[in-house]
């Protein structure tokens, strides 16, 4: 993964190519980044700063990158407002890009946004933010009902068993859900 989005489009096509040179000699696939994923304009409300149709045609023809990660309306990290993701801008760079598409910060996004998002071009969706946000929670309840004093010998492997085990649940819970899609309504 190889995120230049920040960057002016001309920086990030050298960046990505110099970088796929590299991956590809060693048969790594390579995933760049366009448009702006960010959760914070100020106002605690998503940027509207999408992934535009002709720097995707530009970029993914100049690199020849292995997907494409890109902004629709989603966000890395906790949204601070509910994301509202742009399908007519989704349809549109499905049709001019030749690659995969991914959709980075999908924690928070509703199962039928992210179901939708996926009959729409979306082939890899990142969900780190939920799963890290599941662990903290595990391991505050079971530090909360095994406090050290009453369990002086508590050991860190099984403080991170049950989160490890809330993790495995939650990742179950989107395979399920993406394995069972034409269910959600």
């Amino acid at each position: 993964m190889y995120d230049g989005s920040r960057l002016p489009l001309t920086e990030n096509i050298d960046n990505t190519k110099k970088i796929i040179e590299l991956a590809h000699y060693n048969n790594v696939s390579v995933e760049g980044e366009l448009g702006y994923l960010n959760n914070e304009d100020g106002s605690g409300h998503i940027s509207q700063s999408y992934t535009n149709i002709d720097d995707a045609i530009k970029y993914t023809q100049s690199t020849q990158v292995d997907a494409l990660a890109i902004a629709i309306g989603n966000a890395h990290g906790l949204y601070k407002s509910k994301p509202n993701l742009n399908f007519k801008q989704l349809i549109k760079l499905n049709h001019v890009t030749p690659c995969p598409l991914v959709l980075h910060g999908s924690s928070g996004i509703s199962n039928n946004d992210l179901i939708k998002a996926i009959t729409l071009g979306i082939r890899k969706f990142n969900i780190n933010t939920e799963i890290s946000t599941t662990a903290v929670q595990a391991t505050r309840e079971f530090l909360a009902s095994n406090p050290f004093d009453i369990n002086p010998n508590l050991r860190f492997e099984n403080v991170l068993k049950n989160a490890r085990l809330e993790m495995t649940n939650k990742i179950i819970e989107y395979m399920k859900i993406f394995a069972n899609k034409e269910n959600i309504s």
